[in-house]
């Protein structure tokens, strides 16, 4: 999932969101508008790499939902959000956002061609 935005040619930086845990909430979500937080263990040692604490979403710069249990349980929570808030996708993701939405979750029949570029190369087509 977290490599998705790279094989679509967007920024995963942009979706994905990473700080420690001693950062205050407000820093973590300043300027994000959607989401997910990887909130990472404050003292790691140089060769290991960092233990993830919590899994938050954030929306319009706030932390709106925290402790979930894995990145495909964020996603589903944040692409139900996006759809009862009525809350539109970013523009910058808007790719990675068409291919949850229409090639895993399978709503909706046109894609872009990108998107029914990768639908073809993992043969769902």
């Amino acid at each position: 999932m977290k490599g998705l935005p790279v094989f679509l040619r967007e920024d995963p930086d942009l979706l994905f969101k990473h700080c420690l845990e001693t950062d205050p909430d407000d820093v973590a979500a300043k300027g994000v508008t959607v989401g997910i937080l990887y909130v990472l263990e404050d003292c790691v040692a140089e060769a290991s790499s960092p233990k993830i604490q919590n899994i938050a979403l954030i929306l319009e710069e706030s932390i709106v939902v925290k402790d979930l249990p894995d990145t495909s349980t964020a996603l589903a929570y944040l692409l139900g959000l996006l759809y009862a808030l009525n809350i539109s996708y970013p523009e910058d993701l808007k790719y990675t956002f068409e291919t949850f939405q229409k090639v895993f979750m399978e709503t909706g029949p046109k894609c872009s061609n990108r998107v029914r570029s990768l639908k073809k190369k993992l043969c769902l087509v």
